[in-house]
């Protein structure tokens, strides 16, 4: 029988040793719990700013009383709107509208604001891109601040209308003051409009009806 000696026997298994040492592989190669971390960058776009785009509010201004909403039985069938058209100067929304008014009845109908687009002719369409209402106190010569509920988008450069109506038939009246100033422009982007229908508004420019610049005392603001 032949016997190995104790260092044939020790050299034998450090060589297993060192191979299976070689089979293993490094710590951390190919493990699956390993993760990569991605780091993410937001950027917060500030809200836009509210702030007045048109207005007509000469400090000196000549004013005329004129009715300019009216749907009541002393006129019925007949109801009378204003508007003044306007040129945005901002792109946005067009959330409020500042004008001045004078309440001649305990009665009268709280005021309807309207933004329209406007025709071919210059006019309010009777498409409207917003709207509100004001009920609070005459304000003459102050200005009535109205909250749009109903904000218009608007487009820098496009022409708009700004259109006062009744919102129900009540007695009379409500008064929008306007600027006149013997001919001279006093907001030369946009111009005085009147209706008195007892159907579809029958829309009449002062300025080519009449030959004077009428303009109306108010503000857009847009955000």
């Amino acid at each position: 029988m032949r016997v190995r000696s104790r260092t044939a026997v020790l050299l034998a298994s450090g060589i297993l040793v060192a191979a299976l040492g070689a089979c293993t592989p490094p710590a951390g190669s190919g493990d699956p719990t390993t993760t990569t971390t991605t780091t993410t960058t937001t950027t917060t776009t500030p809200p836009p700013v509210h702030q007045v785009d048109q207005e007509n509010f000469p400090a000196t201004p000549t004013s005329v009383s004129f009715t300019v909403a009216n749907c009541s039985a002393q006129f019925a069938p007949i109801t009378l709107q204003t508007a003044q058209t306007f040129t945005a100067g901002r792109t946005g929304q067009l959330d409020q509208v500042d004008v001045v008014v004078s309440v001649s009845h305990v009665n009268a109908a709280p005021l309807s604001v309207s933004i329209q687009s406007v025709t071919p002719a210059g006019g309010p369409s009777g498409i409207e891109l917003g709207s509100g209402s004001y009920s609070g106190p005459a304000t003459d010569p102050a200005a009535a601040e109205i909250a749009l509920s109903s904000p218009a988008a608007v487009v820098a450069g496009t022409q708009y209308a700004l259109v006062l109506s009744e919102s129900s038939c009540a007695d009379p009246s409500i008064n929008w003051p306007w600027e006149f100033r013997g001919g001279a422009d006093a907001y030369a982007s946009g111009t005085f409009w009147s209706s008195a229908s007892d159907g579809s508004p029958n829309w009449i420019d002062f300025f080519a009806t009449y030959g004077q610049d009428y303009d109306l005392r108010f503000r857009t603001w847009v955000a």
